[in-house]
């Protein structure tokens, strides 16, 4: 009994090592598709207990191309380098602790240096996106995402106060149906002698899923506690914010 209990501790991670991988590609499969979005290569690693997955994506030529006049050319250098997700997957039954889970992803963001020294004039010392990704036991799961909040000045007298987002997305296998939910608490910006703009309570909620005709259908809800917009000169609608 006694080794069988064995045989089966140690398959188990590996039998569920094998699904969160089908699991995980099927995720990358879908980024692929998106509009704005293209992989540039992917490789996934699994071992016994564990796998890393490594994929490299950027934003669509033709997305940066055509916004490029109206950006910033730190926003323009963002969407023109490309990005590392390196997924740590952690596989098999308790690799969520004791709540039995098929996997448990992090991720971690890699930079290119010129994008890397753009979020840390932002950021400082903190990681600017922070993923974590629970694939349930039988199909589905739970993506939390999170950016940190930061206070951001330049010399020229503009200044951002911004207090961070949070975001859930609860999804079926193969993201057949799932619900989204965002937050931030707030936004101030100040332009210099120009003026000011800012937003409390910012609330996203969605629900999606696949119809007969592999359309998306669902519904979705915007909601923002409080808006305000001062403004001492004449709005150019021109202007890079």
């Amino acid at each position: 009994l006694l080794l069988l209990m064995a045989v089966v501790f140690l398959a188990l991670p590996y039998y569920f090592g094998v699904k969160a991988e089908a699991s995980l590609q099927a995720q990358s499969r879908m980024l692929a598709r998106t509009s704005f979005l293209e992989v540039v290569s992917y490789r996934y690693e699994r071992h016994w207990f564990s796998a890393t997955e490594t994929t490299v994506i950027r934003f669509k030529p033709a997305l940066a191309h055509r916004f490029a006049s109206q950006l910033p050319d730190n926003v323009n250098t963002l969407l023109n380098e490309p990005i590392t997700l390196v997924n740590h997957v952690r596989h098999g039954p308790f690799a969520d602790g004791l709540k039995p889970a098929r996997a448990v992803v992090s991720t971690q963001l890699q930079y290119s240096p010129e994008v890397a020294k753009i979020l840390a004039r932002f950021f400082g010392t903190q990681t600017p996106v922070t993923v974590r990704n629970r694939l349930d036991l039988f199909g589905g799961g739970t993506l939390d995402v999170a950016i940190p909040s930061f206070d951001y000045e330049e010399l020229s007298g503009i200044k951002m106060h911004w207090q961070g987002l949070n975001g859930q997305v609860q999804y079926a296998e193969n993201f057949v149906r799932y619900d989204t939910q965002m937050a931030s608490p707030g936004l101030k910006m100040t332009l210099a002698d120009k003026g000011e703009i800012s937003y409390q309570g910012l609330q996203f909620t969605a629900h999606t899923e696949d119809g007969q005709s592999q359309l998306s259908l669902g519904n979705s809800q915007f909601k923002l506690g409080e808006v305000n917009l001062v403004w001492r000169d004449g709005i150019d609608y021109d202007i890079k914010l």
